[in-house]
């Protein structure tokens, strides 16, 4: 599936499950094709993120860190709170696949950065 998509989501509940859907057997790795824009909104340790993120930006895939807060509720009534590490003009650009879960207002950017290496680093606020 990740080769014939343009933008791929998981949320999934630790680090271990991300890691190894995605570079585990069988898992991302093996199927992103160039230009994948990878989100992964798990609530996990920033370092499973850079190790992810570099291994999928190896195969030109660009991962944006996205952890949520907000629960069934904010899940409910679309207002979650969605943490983006990365720059402001990529964020503008990529937060209309947050907008299902997520009031634009709530689309913050970053107290993180972008996890993917050839991704600006720089911080900046909306």
């Amino acid at each position: 599936m990740a080769g014939q998509v343009d933008v791929l989501i998981t949320m999934l509940p630790n680090s271990p499950d991300v890691e190894l859907v995605a570079l585990g057997r069988d898992g991302l790795i093996e199927g992103v094709k160039p230009g994948l824009l990878y989100l992964d909104m798990s609530t996990i340790s920033p370092l499973v993120s850079q190790k992810v993120g570099k291994a999928l930006g190896a195969k030109g895939v660009r991962m944006l860190d996205a952890p949520v807060s907000g629960g069934e509720k904010g899940a409910i009534d679309a207002a979650l709170s969605i943490m983006v590490g990365v720059s402001r003009p990529t964020s503008t650009r990529r937060s209309r696949c947050f907008r299902p879960w997520a009031r634009p207002s709530r689309i913050w950017v970053p107290w993180a950065r972008a996890v993917s290496p050839s991704w600006p680093t720089r911080s900046s606020s909306p």
